[in-house]
């Protein structure tokens, strides 16, 4: 066995290379945010390569959201969101082989968040809960009446809101922030699920107890301080094989 492979420096492409020092360059500050930065032209000449070159390693710096093109005047440092970056990306993580990533993630920042919640949360702070659990079994009702798009996506806003007012009972910081970074992914991730449930709303509609409804029931075991209670029927309610409609 050659131990010597591992070591072996490897080459990268020319425009990997550009790509990576103006990443530098951008990161360091030489061009601030809103700063034009050299042409195509002066930038190959800069880097003694060709500009299909340092067209390729700029669209991709364009693609992270570094960089914007303004048409017919140049190309401007971009301040970085990675919000955005998560948002533009975020229609990817709809596919099937990526919906467990998403359970993944759940699990860990909304699960943990609750724990912490059962803790920290304050009764009027949990009364907030109460209010939205109202708010969703009416917007249910009104789109089990008439089966109308807003409707359903009334009840989606409220939905959001419940899991994100979980995370601030938490009174963690991060935990706040990380659920509201990948906000537009789990709001997409909702109603994949929303979706795939209305069928059961309507089909148990006329049996329906509104105590019966996991989120009803999450704020209730956290009123009364159940942590078991509450990850049981917080569990099912974000993962997408539960079918409890």
């Amino acid at each position: 066995m050659n131990t010597t492979e591992n070591f072996r420096v490897k080459r990268m492409p020319v425009h990997e290379q550009v790509f990576d020092s103006l990443k530098k360059a951008i990161s360091e500050g030489r061009w601030a945010v809103g700063e034009k930065i050299p042409t195509e032209m002066d930038l190959s000449e800069m880097f003694g390569v060709n500009r299909l070159t340092v067209r390729m390693a700029l669209q991709r710096l364009i693609g992270m959201g570094l960089l914007e093109t303004r048409v017919g005047d140049g190309t401007y440092v971009k301040r970085f969101s990675f919000r955005d970056y998560i948002n533009n990306v975020s229609e990817f993580y709809l596919t099937p082989d990526l919906m467990d990533d998403i359970l993944e993630y759940r699990n860990s920042i909304e699960m943990g968040a609750l724990r912490l919640a059962v803790k920290r949360a304050t009764d009027a702070e949990v009364e907030e809960l109460h209010e939205i659990c109202d708010q969703m079994d009416a917007a249910k009702a009104a789109y089990i009446k008439q089966t109308e798009a807003p409707l359903l996506q009334d009840f989606l806003d409220l939905d959001i809101r419940f899991h994100e007012k979980i995370c601030f009972l938490s009174h963690n910081d991060l935990y706040i922030y990380s659920f509201d970074l990948m906000r537009n992914i789990l709001y997409k991730y909702m109603e994949s699920l929303v979706r795939d449930r209305t069928n059961a709303w309507i089909s148990n509609a006329a049996k329906e107890n509104p105590d019966d409804d996991k989120h009803r029931r999450v704020y209730l075991a956290l009123r009364a301080r159940d942590m078991e209670k509450c990850m049981r029927e917080y569990s099912d309610i974000i993962d997408y094989r539960v079918s409890y409609y």
